[in-house]
């Protein structure tokens, strides 16, 4: 009888076993099967979701950089600007607003003559994140048409007032065949930061690489002090400089601000 009920134990706890290995033979095939499923759920989701981010540097083998001039404001400097860029044969980029091209037209045409390129920086320079899709291409086609008119230049390079954007102003400017522009270095010279300190922030910046875009402001306090400065220290690292356009060219790859 003992021998019975022994066995009778033995027997249950086989099932037992039998009974969990059923189990976990269970999960194992429910996780195989949705690690099967998720990746096509996550690849419809995130072609559905999709995000359009601007331009903040490009990806190239060439020591090559763009220099980005904001014209907003007074004149007072821009002549001094283009005369260093002239002595140095450099190209930039000068983003333009509907108000200084109104007030400057002889200095856009000049901008234009000299090589360099001329880019979107909206008709009234206002924040455009809540504006309507038709007040966005009001915003930029209006400008585009100016510019066309006085320089015989058809513009593609667009950047957002302010440096403030989102997806979908960024969508409407590509929609106008625009490629929208930040920067990945910021000089800072809008903060009327000394001529020293505007060189050290653009010479020794953390993101100084081929394909950097660097931002300055056409009506800096020191930024024709400091720009002299900036363009031999960085001739002397062995770079070179392309307007934005030019940049582009050079490579099919971009750096985008991801979050």
């Amino acid at each position: 009888m003992k021998r019975f009920f022994n066995h009778l134990k033995h027997s249950s706890f086989v099932i037992r076993r039998l009974q969990n290995g059923i189990i976990i033979a269970i999960a194992v095939l429910l996780i195989i099967g949705c690690v099967t499923y998720i990746p096509s759920v996550f690849s419809v989701s995130l072609a559905v979701q999709t995000y359009d981010l601007p331009i903040t540097s490009i990806h190239t083998d060439k020591q090559i950089l763009s220099l980005t001039f904001d014209a907003t404001g007074t004149n007072e400097q821009i002549s001094e600007i283009l005369s260093i860029l002239d002595k140095y044969n450099i190209h930039a980029t000068f983003f333009v607003t509907g108000e200084w091209v109104s007030s400057y037209p002889d200095d856009v045409k000049t901008i234009s003559l000299a090589g360099h390129d001329i880019g979107n920086y909206s008709q009234s320079y206002s924040e455009m994140n809540e504006l309507s899709k038709e007040k966005i291409q009001y915003e930029i086609s209006q400008l585009h048409t100016t510019i066309k008119q006085l320089t015989g230049t058809d513009m593609t390079l667009f950047r957002p007032p302010y440096g403030s954007y989102n997806s979908f102003l960024i969508s409407c400017a590509k929609q106008l065949n625009y490629n929208t522009i930040q920067w990945n270095i910021d000089s800072l010279d809008w903060k009327g930061y000394r001529t020293d300190c505007i060189i050290d922030t653009v010479v020794n910046h953390k993101n100084l690489s081929n394909g950097s875009i660097i931002l300055f402001h056409n009506d800096g306090k020191y930024t024709k002090n400091a720009l002299e400065i900036i363009i031999q220290t960085l001739q002397k690292k062995g770079f070179s400089f392309v307007p934005v356009s030019k940049l582009i060219e050079s490579s099919s790859s971009y750096e985008v601000i991801s979050y």
